[in-house]
């Protein structure tokens, strides 16, 4: 049961990963297909109900149930970034920041975190932070268009033409789509 628990809680969360990455970073949930009257299975464990609530946008049950996984497990990095994906779609922007970092602390080598913390990063000026961000990203998963294009913005941003146009040229060639969002 544990097992079947745990794997749901994955997909679930992988569903809202690949929602958000669906949305280039963007938290917010403008093509949430999913009924917002379905019930929470009573005998799911907290991280799946938060995930569930979460993806329904009942952010106040998706921030109880991710504090009720953190009241067992403290360092629950998956409790953590989520509850960040919440106070970021609340436009909570330095409490998002506080859980992607608490995220990472527990693992160091969360993509997802890095990535909603390099571009909060960039959206307030942070563009050397971001563009390390990135870079290690891109260490860790070199085939992530979607980091390639963001680091990219971040070296034009600090002047560094030749650094992001090879970024661009990357993310265009794992992502042809986004030919269209490159600058001239």
């Amino acid at each position: 049961m544990t097992r079947t628990i745990h794997v749901s809680a994955l997909a679930l969360a992988a569903a809202l990963v690949l929602l958000l990455a669906g949305c280039n970073g963007d938290p917010t949930t403008a093509n949430d297909t999913t009924d917002p009257d379905t019930d929470v299975d009573e005998t799911a464990d907290p991280l799946t109900e938060g995930l569930q609530a979460h993806v329904e946008e009942r952010y106040d049950d998706a921030v109880a149930a991710y504090e009720r996984v953190l009241e067992d497990d403290p360092g629950n990095h998956l409790a953590l970034y989520n509850l960040g994906l919440v106070e970021q779609t609340r436009g909570n922007i330095a409490e998002a920041e506080d859980y992607y970092r608490q995220a990472l602390e527990s693992e160091p080598d969360y993509v997802p975190a890095l990535f909603n913390l390099a571009i909060i990063r960039s959206a307030e000026g942070g563009d050397e932070e971001a563009a390390e961000l990135y870079s290690q990203i891109i260490e860790l998963d070199p085939d992530h268009a979607g980091a390639h294009l963001n680091l990219g913005f971040a070296l034009l941003a600090q002047g560094d033409e030749e650094g992001a146009r090879e970024a661009f040229d990357r993310a265009v060639e794992l992502n042809p789509e986004y030919q269209d969002r490159i600058p001239d």
